[in-house]
């Protein structure tokens, strides 16, 4: 048994296009039309890329995912008919990003995108500054589909993944041979792409790649050789290899302290040398960095405080033997340190079952401390839910 938080993800696996279906595109359209609005509604379907411009943008204003799919699809077909090939890409590239691929939703941005990208790929006059973000956006978005796929989908997300990564580094090295600091910052960014599809050995060669053109370059590129030290650090916590990953986060900040640069960076890795310290055994020396974050992170007592560094409950077996599950509210003091001090049960489901776990593990945790006039101080009444759910 262990405690789980868990979200379904639906995604579509869609086919690459081909030209013979920009009517079938159309008739799709239409029956989405039906579907969503009724007759008396039709006046809600833009005629013009103005008009859809701004139905998209006041979806966008309402947060509506459902509609801003579906005049984006609009948006995209006016401007594919009425703009050059590369304002189409960028139009192609935009819809990309703001897509939730999160959502389930079948009215995936993937097959206009890569129609797209094959005109593009095709035309002698293509802009190879696009072609080439659009290579790392398509790449970067099956990255994120292959956490959320199994079996053949999750081997079909990551292969795509790896063409379109693979791509980019050849038309770089194709066209622009002589710039090695663009093809190093692609590395790392394809490293990022594949970190967070799960794939620590293939995230680890593109960031090393980028490491070794930086290295001798320390002086002229600091942070970006800090941006490679920090995600070779993370893919060694991950792994559990926590004496490379204090190594290797010590330098990222060393480079970063002697810069006074990139502070939200800062801010990460001095949380992760929480988690690599914590995990060590090293508390006390984990306090400096807990103090750090305090001292440049605002501090709002009226919100739920996320602990940099947090260990799994323990799940009671009494509890589990039973099949309950439940919830606990612990309320808690934050010391000047970030440690946590008197934790209590104070509301919960099954409270009986589960105060005991609960308690135990707040008191593992680590958080960053208040600061007030430049020094650490206690915050009381503060409080944490934690959840206790069975997987068989």
């Amino acid at each position: 048994m262990r405690i789980l938080v868990s979200i379904l993800f639906s995604v579509a696996l869609m086919a690459t296009p081909s030209v013979a279906q920009d009517k079938a595109d159309d008739d799709r359209m239409r029956a989405n039309v039906k579907k969503l609005f009724t007759e008396d509604m039709s006046d809600t379907i833009p005629s013009n890329l103005s008009e859809a411009i701004s139905r998209y943008k006041a979806a966008a204003k309402m947060q509506s995912s459902h509609l801003q799919t579906f005049y984006a699809e609009y948006l995209y077909l006016f401007v594919e008919k009425e703009l050059s090939l590369d304002e189409t890409a960028k139009m192609a590239l935009l819809w990309l990003e703001r897509y939730n691929i999160y959502s389930g939703d079948h009215n995936s941005p993937e097959k206009p995108f890569l129609k797209t990208l094959s005109k593009l790929e095709k035309d002698k006059n293509r802009n190879h500054a696009v072609l080439s973000t659009m290579y790392l956006a398509i790449g970067d978005f099956y990255a994120a589909r292959v956490k959320m796929s199994k079996g053949i989908a999750r081997d079909y997300n990551s292969g795509k993944a790896t063409k379109f990564y693979v791509k980019l580094i050849k038309l770089t090295k194709k066209y622009t041979p002589q710039d090695e600091l663009k093809l190093a910052i692609i590395n790392i960014e394809i490293g990022k792409g594949y970190y967070h599809s799960g794939d620590g050995y293939e995230a680890l060669k593109h960031f090393v790649n980028g490491q070794k053109f930086f290295t001798p370059r320390a002086e002229e590129y600091p942070e970006q050789l800090a941006d490679a030290e920090f995600w070779i650090a993370k893919v060694h916590l991950g792994r559990g290899q926590y004496k490379k990953a204090e190594f290797t986060m010590t330098k990222a900040l060393n480079i970063l302290e002697k810069t006074n640069s990139n502070s939200q960076l800062a801010l990460s890795g001095h949380a992760f040398m929480v988690q690599i310290l914590e995990n060590r055994g090293r508390r006390e020396e984990a306090t400096k960095h807990a103090q750090i974050i305090g001292a440049l992170r605002p501090f709002d007592p009226d919100q739920e405080q996320i602990p940099l560094y947090r260990t799994a409950p323990t799940y009671p077996l009494n509890a589990a033997n039973l099949g309950l599950e439940g919830w606990v509210m612990v309320e808690y003091t934050i010391d000047e340190q970030g440690f946590p001090k008197n934790p209590k049960a104070i509301d919960g489901e099954n409270l009986k079952s589960f105060e005991k776990a609960a308690i135990a593990a707040v008191k593992k945790f680590r958080f960053a401390p208040r600061f007030e006039d430049g020094k650490p101080v206690s915050t009381d009444n503060l409080t944490i839910i934690l959840r206790f759910k069975t997987v068989w």
